[in-house]
């Protein structure tokens, strides 16, 4: 199992900015999406040309999916960004009690 490299934070960005890369996970999220809304839209559009309305609301549940995949994706960002807060007051104190413990101030 590979350590992280001192010049990056685990799991950062190599720029050493300290938040991480969600380049692949915005990607994958849009994909799904997208997927789920062009079903949404497809199955609507069978459902209104075919005169079937059961195909009409199983293309509103799909539409319903894909916002909802993008709601939970900007909720677990909100989420990550308190972790790293945290992360990093957690940090800050673990500091200060090492200090402490060192007699420094």
């Amino acid at each position: 199992m590979a350590l992280p490299s001192s010049s990056s934070p685990a799991g950062g960005s190599p720029s050493g900015s300290g938040r991480p890369r969600r380049r692949p996970a915005r990607v994958l999220t849009l994909l799904a999406a997208g997927f789920l809304l062009l079903d949404a839209v497809l199955l609507a559009g069978a459902g209104w040309w075919g005169g079937r309305p059961v195909l009409l609301i199983v293309g509103g549940a799909f539409a319903a999916g894909a916002a909802g995949v993008v709601w939970l994706r900007r909720r677990y960002l909100e989420r990550l960004d308190q972790i790293t807060v945290a992360r990093d007051a957690l940090k800050r104190e673990a500091a200060a009690l090492a200090r402490s413990l060192r007699g420094e101030r």
